[in-house]
């Protein structure tokens, strides 16, 4: 079987109006199959990155996507941007210009690291808290 999956992205409760449930969304990424990234994916915890707009609903800002969207960008050892004033959050986590893995927002996990692990309560090959639970090295 082969894994093409790149990302995922977890997000925090109340992003949607008629649930308050939080959510872990997948990207595939196909494009990486030649690449030194083909036997990895990119773990994003965005579920404290949000715009509580009342009491009961959050969404982003246009920086914070373009943050976390920048994430992907260095992890890819592309350019990133800065039109939605993202600059600050950029320079505050990688004040180098380089990816690097920072404990509970991203971390880059090698295939052999999922492999055997327990697909819990979301049937996913590896949960967030055993994401969380991944020793950055």
């Amino acid at each position: 079987m082969q894994i093409i999956f790149g990302y995922r992205y977890s997000y925090g409760s109340n992003f949607f109006y008629t649930v308050t449930l939080p959510c872990t969304l997948w990207f595939l990424d196909k494009g990486k199959k030649k690449t030194d990234r083909k036997d990895k994916v990119l773990f994003i915890d965005a579920r404290h990155i949000y715009n509580q707009i009342d009491r009961a609903h959050r969404d982003f800002l246009p920086e914070q996507i373009e943050f976390i969207s920048n994430i992907v960008r260095l992890y890819r050892d592309e350019d990133i941007e800065t039109d939605y004033g993202s600059e600050k959050l950029m320079k505050e986590r990688f004040p180098k210009g380089k990816y690097r893995d920072i404990e509970g927002l991203c971390k880059v996990a090698a295939l052999k690291e999922m492999q055997g692990r327990d697909s819990k309560n979301d049937g996913s090959i590896i949960t967030f808290s055993d994401f969380l639970s991944l020793s950055i090295t």
